[in-house]
């Protein structure tokens, strides 16, 4: 629209120069403006055709805060030079552009270009990405044609997958041991039962060495993970392994603050999602089995993940996770406490167990459920995702909880770490 404004100005003065002064150079000009409109367009709209075009993502899985690689090939099969090719590259809400390239390209007759661009993955889901327009240029800048007509989508698009990121975490985390007090109703208060690691098979778990343990008890491939000495424990039966259990409704979190954006809610079900598998991972390191409990298609539903291979299934599996937006009106509902329970309803050497819950928001409905657990001999360590600026400063801040027995990890969504 620019270049026309400034053709149709040009014509109109070199058209009153040639009214009023007739010079002859005047009227040659104006005829060449006249001549060049349509040997433009002749030069310009048959190699619209004429363009091959390719876009090649090399991964199609990119972690949280990682950098997506794009490559657009574009290649003139015509034997005219092209003046003016505009590209505009599209962006997601989970994808955002790393750089802006360049978006005006020549090309000489046969030439091809190979033109890179990167995206920065800002929030896990699926997303597409690629060219959003796609046009050739006339010489006067007058007229573009379109090159993604006849073209279908998956040409000129790709598809990639941001997973939630996986953490690196010591395996001395207070987080990865049992709470120091403990509600269950058939543990004793010593020292082994209250530092014992839940990283551990009925009767095969391990506790923190103390003075006076016989050497030939240390487990030494363990204790150099743990960067602590751990010897087994001698008691025949123990504490179940733990569970982890994630909250689903963030949704109470949306209505209860309108300032609350949806990119802060993002943040949180992404951190949420993160903690979760970096301690999945964590066991895992072990040789531990984990067992995930989490709310989807209107019922908790269990993944047990022993290996890396499962784990990165599930890591893909929630990259699509939604959370519910249906409330829960009952509290006993909150926690999967009688399908936890109906698990182990078997078992006859069963005295409860400990779990962690990974949630965004700590309600009063939430907390009924964590003092309802205490029958069953449920014991709940929470890590709790904030976005509260007082727990930016130490995103591994250990609150102690009066109200129940466990522990609270706060971890900020919008720290750096």
């Amino acid at each position: 629209m620019k270049h026309s404004g400034i053709f149709v100005i040009m014509f109109f003065f070199t058209f009153l120069y040639t009214y009023y002064v007739g010079a002859q150079s005047s009227m040659f000009i104006l005829y060449m403006f006249l001549v060049c409109i349509p040997v433009s367009l002749l030069l310009t709209y048959p190699v619209r055709k004429c363009f091959y075009i390719e876009i090649e993502v090399p991964s199609s899985e990119v972690e949280r805060d990682g950098i997506a690689q794009m490559r657009l090939v574009i290649r003139n099969k015509s034997f005219l030079p092209v003046p003016f090719v505009m590209i505009d590259f599209s962006e997601s809400e989970n994808l955002s552009l790393q750089m802006i390239p360049e978006t005006h390209y020549a090309f000489s007759p046969y030439e091809s270009k190979s033109i890179s661009v990167l995206y920065r993955a800002d929030f896990r889901g699926v997303s597409e990405i690629g060219i959003k327009s796609l046009a050739v240029q006339d010489y006067l800048g007058l007229f573009s044609f379109s090159l993604l007509k006849d073209l279908q989508s998956h040409q000129y698009t790709g598809k990639i997958t941001v997973l939630p990121r996986i953490s690196e975490m010591k395996l001395s985390d207070r987080i990865m041991n049992p709470s120091q007090k403990t509600n269950l109703t058939e543990v004793s208060s010593t020292a082994s039962a209250q530092t014992s690691s839940w990283f551990g098979e009925p009767g095969h778990e391990y506790r923190e060495y103390c003075a006076g343990d016989p050497l030939h008890r240390i487990h030494w491939k363990l204790s150099a993970k743990t960067d602590q000495l751990m010897v087994r424990k001698n008691e025949g039966g123990g504490m179940p392994k733990k569970s982890l259990i994630l909250d689903p409704c963030l949704y109470t979190l949306q209505k209860s603050n309108k300032k609350t954006g949806t990119i802060k809610l993002q943040e949180i079900e992404d951190k949420l999602l993160e903690a979760l598998l970096s301690i999945t991972s964590a066991a895992i390191q072990l040789g531990r089995l984990a067992e995930i409990w989490f709310f989807e298609e209107g019922h908790w539903q269990m993944e047990s993940i022993s290996n890396r291979y499962q784990l990165m299934e599930f890591q893909r599996h929630l990259a699509g996770y939604r959370f519910t937006d249906i409330p829960f009106s009952d509290s006993s509902h909150r926690l999967p406490l009688l399908p936890m329970l109906n698990m182990h309803k078997t078992n006859r050497n069963y005295k409860g167990e400990e779990a962690i819950l990974f949630t965004g928001y700590y309600d009063s409905l939430m907390e009924s459920s964590i003092k309802n657990s205490i029958q069953y001999n449920l014991s709940v360590n929470i890590v709790l995702v904030t976005d509260k600026a007082k727990h930016h400063k130490d995103s591994t801040e250990i609150v102690d909880t009066s109200d129940f027995s466990g522990q609270t990890v706060v971890i900020g969504a919008f720290d750096k770490t």
